[in-house]
């Protein structure tokens, strides 16, 4: 279940359940629901994600098994900033924060493709 499901289908549920123990503490699917209202209302399109290469601008491993992954996504028609932290447990990267946005459009300029 990525971003973009849990935005089009309104099921805040599933990307809850995956996330990390940190991420489901800190947002009830309700509060989750409230955090991706500014993207649903923005109308970002995320269902090239797996078509697209995000650009990543910094890559940072933070204590305590956390990264850190920040960028510009090029989807069309108009590009997201992103910061993504995971961290490490049951054995994969589990969501633990994340922030998302539009970006400029002179970011979907330089996004490569």
């Amino acid at each position: 279940m990525s971003f973009g499901q849990a935005i089009e289908t309104g099921n805040y549920s599933m990307l809850r359940d995956l996330a990390s123990p940190g991420f489901r503490k800190r947002y009830s699917e309700a509060g989750l629901e409230q955090a991706l209202a500014p993207l649903r209302e923005a109308a970002l399109q995320f269902g090239d994600a797996v078509l697209v290469v995000p650009r990543i601008n910094a890559f940072e491993r933070k204590g305590e098994g956390l990264i850190e992954i920040a960028g510009v996504w090029p989807s069309s028609p108009r590009a997201s900033r992103y910061r993504l932290v995971f961290q490490a447990g049951s054995g994969a990267w589990q969501l633990f924060g994340f922030e998302v946005s539009a970006a400029d459009d002179g970011e979907h300029a330089k996004a490569p493709r």
